[in-house]
């Protein structure tokens, strides 16, 4: 359906994460402002995570909301089960200033979803690097990576992947595939549930 007619789907994009400065979410406002601004007004971006941790920088993102007149665009869910709802998603976008090998984007590359995102802590060989097996296949790269903060370069690469089938295709192909061959998944998945609990009563 999405791959059938690209240009006629509303691209769903999911932030996971709590509503704090270093998660970067008033940045990645900015880049769904200048998605719209430049034609590309076909993306939803979906805000899933507690929002109660920084209620002043919560509210400077609905204000933000407000000001680039982006209500049709974005939607905040506050806390929810992930898992069931990850597969109504197309992009993980994550703007963070800091992360450690997010389990969110194993779990995203796991159900096939490319990812967006900053190029720190774990994520160029999460995301970025050429991945090889012991048997000599090469697993590329599973989605794209920016400097953080660079709200341009989100707006791009964004766009770069979702405006085109082919690369969106391969990208969702390697997700699987490098979880499947190089992250053992289910050692993963056995400490997913207890970090989401975590995360609800976790200040920043």
């Amino acid at each position: 359906s999405m791959l059938a007619d690209p240009s006629s789907h509303t691209w769903n994009l999911v932030y996971i994460a709590r509503l704090v400065p270093i998660k970067g979410l008033l940045d990645l406002l900015d880049s769904m402002s200048m998605l719209r601004e430049s034609g590309h007004g076909n993306v939803h971006l979906h805000v899933l995570g507690p929002t109660e941790h920084d209620p002043g920088y919560r509210d400077m993102c609905l204000q933000k909301i407000k000001a680039l007149d982006l209500e049709d665009m974005v939607t905040i869910y506050g806390t929810v089960n992930v898992r069931e709802m990850l597969h109504e998603f197309d992009l993980l976008v994550l703007p963070s200033y800091n992360e450690g090998q997010p389990i969110v984007v194993l779990e995203a590359m796991a159900a096939g979803i490319p990812t967006v995102g900053s190029d720190v802590g774990g994520m160029s060989q999460l995301v970025g690097d050429d991945l090889v097996t012991p048997d000599g296949r090469t697993w590329g790269p599973c989605g794209e990576l920016l400097e953080p903060g660079d709200i341009v370069a989100m707006a791009d690469k964004v766009q770069a992947v979702i405006g085109n089938v082919d690369r969106y295709r391969s990208y969702s192909t390697n997700a699987r595939g490098r979880v499947e061959d190089f992250f053992q998944l289910h050692e993963v998945m056995s400490s997913y549930n207890k970090i989401y609990r975590m995360l609800g009563n976790m200040g920043e």
